[in-house]
């Protein structure tokens, strides 16, 4: 008997959907653990072969060092998971950089973690890399791409059994392709809400695993803080509705503080900071916050010592009206934090008070504006 093309297609369809439920229910029953260890490792081998690594001996010397110290905490320590499985499943992890300027890092089960070149470079201290590479570990330890793939596959299940019931109760192809769009729309939304799960425990995780290894957990605030900043340099694709690095922050920073943590931004990230820069040949010392000038003044020391204050009224949230312009001398609560002399005014040609007062408004201004950044 000789099939038409319909009575084809229906059969290749429908084996098709059953060869999809088997395989859905395989990956359903595969254990933790070694399985993810070479599926890892086979999935590495062909990233690799469409991808390029650095083989700088400076850059992932300081990767791994990060990154060791805090899988040994990963492989001997278990922080409960909101989402995958806490077990401890000690694996051997390795820590690649990848030659490309986008700010991105991911994690292969098994272990398996890559940083870009891009991404390293927009980290302000170790304590940042620490946090991203924190949160990939968290990713493999938690188990979060195998509990990924089966939730996936358990729509993918539910995807192919309609399917199979639409094509045997001979569905119209308009109609089929139709239900076949739908379900498409359905997996995507499926899946995107497990991903939102996996990206917060991995969030909280990383804390943890900061704090246990010897890092300054407020690297991971500074540093999604400053990518809010910045939404062009991460690609969402279909994950557009998942949670942002703004309000990854925010739930970050309320852990911190429900931790007892003081948030001094300062120690972590040279873009809250303020920064003391020598001019050569003059002499002149110049004081930055965010990459502006917020004063020049002629001694090294008042520098650095104003400097030390500015950090201070910034990490402990001082308010604006505790900060006064007494003649040539900005003040603190009444104590002197940078008075102008006349080697200033020799240095710099202008009036010890004409300086004071630009340096008060350029410092009101900087204040204002960390204040406004860190408002969640």
């Amino acid at each position: 008997m000789r099939l038409s093309r319909r009575s084809i297609t229906t059969i290749i369809f429908a084996v098709t959907s059953i060869i999809l439920l088997s395989a859905c229910t395989a990956l359903a029953e595969q254990p933790l653990g070694g399985n993810e260890s070479k599926m890892g490792a086979e999935t590495a081998k062909e990233i690799e072969k469409t991808i390029r690594l650095i083989d700088d001996e400076t850059i992932l010397n300081r990767v791994r060092t990060i990154g060791e110290k805090i899988s040994s905490v990963a492989n001997k320590t278990e922080i409960a998971s909101t989402y995958g499985a806490s077990t401890i499943t000690p694996f051997d992890y390795t820590f690649k950089v990848v030659d490309d300027d986008k700010i991105n890092a991911f994690s292969i089960p098994g272990g398996y973690i890559y940083i870009n070149k891009g991404l390293i470079s927009f980290c302000e201290s170790d304590d940042e890399i620490a946090a991203v590479l924190a949160h990939e570990i968290a990713h493999a330890a938690h188990h979060h791409t195998t509990f990924l793939l089966r939730e996936q596959s358990r729509v993918d299940g539910q995807l192919a059994l309609i399917a199979l019931i639409s094509l045997i109760g001979r569905t119209k192809a308009e109609d089929m392709s139709n239900i076949l769009t739908g379900a498409q729309c359905y997996r995507i939304s499926a899946t995107s809400t497990f991903t939102d799960k996996a990206e917060r425990d991995a969030d909280m995780t990383a804390l943890y695993y900061l704090i246990k290894a010897g890092y300054n957990p407020i690297g991971e605030l500074t540093f999604l803080e400053r990518l809010s900043e910045k939404p062009e340099v991460v690609e969402w694709g279909i994950f557009e509705d998942h949670p942002k690095a703004a309000e990854r922050a925010r739930l970050i920073k309320t852990k911190l503080i429900e931790l007892g943590i003081p948030i001094k931004r300062s120690a972590v990230s040279t873009s809250c900071a303020a920064i003391v820069r020598k001019e050569q040949p003059q002499g002149i010392t110049e004081v930055l916050f965010g990459g502006k000038i917020l004063c020049k003044v002629a001694s090294e020391q008042k520098a650095k010592d104003f400097a030390e204050s500015i950090n201070n009224i910034m990490d402990e949230k001082i308010s604006l009206h505790r900060i006064k312009l007494c003649d040539s001398t900005i003040e603190l609560s009444d104590a002197p934090i940078l008075q102008f002399t006349k080697e200033d005014e020799d240095a710099l040609g202008k009036p010890r008070c004409e300086l004071a007062a630009e340096t008060f408004e350029i410092l009101r201004r900087a204040i204002y504006t960390q204040m406004i950044r860190e408002l969640w």
